[in-house]
């Protein structure tokens, strides 16, 4: 069962809640087709990304009703996956860290979250491991440039 629940970081709203895909398009048309930080992804493709998974859920913050970070999931209870994790340029760290935070308190019933980084995106790893995953495994040669794809895994107690 989800809950909705909001806080706030100073003037940065960090919700889970269980609004519409088409909710989520809305917030993300505010950023263009720009590309994110982090990813080689522009918003008309995680549009699409949204359009043709069934299941994604998401966690976001706001400020000024324009959105900064984006964390899209799926559940498999009692698991979920984390694929798309994604902030503007500009948006601090710690947003991100309270989002996915709030994230994995807020849904309870999901045991255990997995998630696969570029072995290069040291700044993620920091911040994922700072959230509480640790590294499980890694898929070698995973990524296009020949970068393995390390698992990381944050299991509730």
């Amino acid at each position: 069962m989800k809950h909705n629940t909001s806080q706030y970081l100073g003037s940065y709203k960090i919700s889970h809640e269980p609004n519409s895909k088409e909710d989520v398009k809305n917030l993300l048309a505010s950023w263009g087709d720009q590309k994110l930080l982090g990813f080689n992804w522009t918003t008309t493709q995680i549009m699409g990304e949204l359009k043709n998974e069934t299941g994604t859920l998401f966690g976001f913050s706001c400020k000024d009703d324009i959105l900064k970070v984006l964390v899209l999931y799926k559940e498999i209870p009692p698991e979920a996956e984390i694929y798309i994790v994604m902030k503007t340029k500009g948006t601090p760290t710690e947003v991100v860290f309270q989002t996915l935070s709030t994230l994995l308190d807020t849904n309870r019933h999901i045991k255990q979250w997995w998630l696969e980084v570029h072995e290069k995106n040291q700044g993620a790893i920091r911040l994922y491991e700072r959230v509480g995953f640790h590294k499980n495994a890694k898929r070698k040669k995973y990524y296009p440039d020949g970068g393995h794809a390390l698992i990381y895994v944050y299991n509730k107690i």
